[in-house]
């Protein structure tokens, strides 16, 4: 292990708090889903109004499902703000 060069900038973190934003369009559930299918999170949204939930996930995640009135969304996970208003 003495010979483990490991940069200062190097992130040790495994997971990434991000802050997501929602506005539907009708009252549906909303679930965050990760790429293999695990539900991280679901709630119900009511129409036209904004709902929002600070999770805590995985930082190996490059992406997100949001799945909203019979939509699958794929959403990538660039920031750790996230505002999506369904159509």
């Amino acid at each position: 292990m003495s010979d483990l060069n490991i940069k200062s900038s190097f992130d040790w973190r495994t997971t990434k708090t991000y802050q997501f934003t929602f506005i539907g369009n009708v009252k549906d559930y909303v679930s965050i889903l990760s790429v293999d299918g695990s539900i991280y999170h679901t709630a119900l949204l009511t129409a036209k109004t904004a709902y929002k939930i600070t999770l805590t996930l995985p930082s190996y995640e490059p992406k997100v499902h949001f799945v909203y009135n019979n939509n699958d969304i794929e959403y990538p996970l660039s920031s750790t703000t996230v505002n999506y208003t369904f159509k």
